[in-house]
């Protein structure tokens, strides 16, 4: 085994910075739907609890609108910040 010609796939590195981002997207999706939906639902009477297009405000904002943010963001982020790689395996052709 020689350690010396050692080359490390780019494809690793570009995989790292994605993950990165999946998991700042999850986290900014949680305490989006939580920002939206508690304030709106916690602590409300039923007969105080206001409808906007048959559903409860808190469920309105907090779920239908949010996804639809999300949706939109997660388009902008795959489109600009992730890159298509190929996804064969390693060929030492490459190396030379």
């Amino acid at each position: 085994m020689n350690k010396g010609n050692f080359k490390e796939d780019e494809r690793f590195k570009q995989c790292n910075k994605e993950v990165v981002y999946t998991i700042i997207f999850f986290i900014f999706n949680i305490l989006l739907v939580f920002a939206l939906a508690f304030p709106l639902g916690y602590n409300v009477e039923a007969s105080e609890i206001k409808l906007i297009a048959g559903f409860p405000a808190w469920y309105f904002y907090g779920v239908l609108i949010a996804i639809g943010l999300l949706c939109i963001s997660t388009y902008l982020m795959v489109k600009f910040l992730f890159k298509d790689m190929p996804l064969d395996g390693y060929v030492k052709e490459e190396d030379e």
